[in-house]
């Protein structure tokens, strides 16, 4: 370490050491793709630390939602449980916090109500 490297407070190490352990962890969605989405929304370059927050920041977003929407018994497997488009729809629409979501995970309409006379 020299003496241009910061020191993280909490775990004694710098930035180029926090920097390697972070690259070596593995989240479960591709980082790749995480980077590819936020590099259409700003202009500035990601780093392989703020790659690795997005990711898991997202995950953790998923994982808490998806752990809030009601499940069903699967039809062919009782023991097992799935989440349908509906559910999570009707939940994204129900929940204030969540309404942002709404243009991406829309409910279900007929066609005939948005399109009349088609």
């Amino acid at each position: 370490m020299t003496m241009s490297d910061p020191v993280h407070e909490e775990d004694g190490k710098s930035s180029r050491e926090a920097s390697r352990s972070t690259s070596n962890q593995t989240t479960g969605l591709p980082q790749s793709r995480v980077k590819k989405a936020a590099a259409e929304m700003t202009n500035f370059p990601l780093n392989t630390e703020v790659t690795f927050a997005m990711t898991r920041a997202t995950e953790l977003f998923l994982e808490k939602l998806v752990e809030n929407v009601p499940v069903r018994p699967r039809e062919d497997q009782e023991d097992q449980m799935e989440l349908h488009y509906d559910d999570l729809a009707e939940y994204v629409e129900d929940k204030k916090h969540l309404r942002f979501l709404l243009d991406i995970i829309p409910c279900r309409c007929l066609l005939d109500s948005v399109l009349p006379g088609k």
